[in-house]
């Protein structure tokens, strides 16, 4: 299991963010908001999107261990308790899935 936080590690970080090419396609709601004809999204929303997608996937890649993904991401495990419960994230030990619908 990684050691070193993300944020203190460079390539792990690239290669993560990498990871999410598929997440936000062109044609993702998240982007919807550049439209004129639709309320556009906070920075804030973005950033809770954002968040959320982030503690799904990194929770997703250590198989759901809330401690190992605290780890992972240079956080407290209450930190990650607490974003979780935000969040209403719901998860097993299998893989996760990030979906994102507008209004949630």
């Amino acid at each position: 299991m990684l050691r070193v936080p993300i944020q203190k590690n460079p390539l792990v970080l690239t290669l993560f963010v990498r990871g999410f090419s598929g997440v936000f396609p062109a044609s993702s709601p998240l982007l919807e908001g550049i439209s004129k004809k639709r309320r556009r999204k906070s920075l804030r929303e973005v950033q809770d999107i954002l968040e959320k997608a982030i503690l799904i996937k990194v929770l997703s890649y250590v198989n759901g261990n809330q401690k190992d993904a605290a780890n992972f991401l240079g956080i407290k495990y209450t930190t990650l308790n607490e974003k979780i419960k935000k969040y209403n994230i719901k998860f097993s030990k299998s893989p996760i899935e990030f979906n994102y619908r507008g209004g949630e």
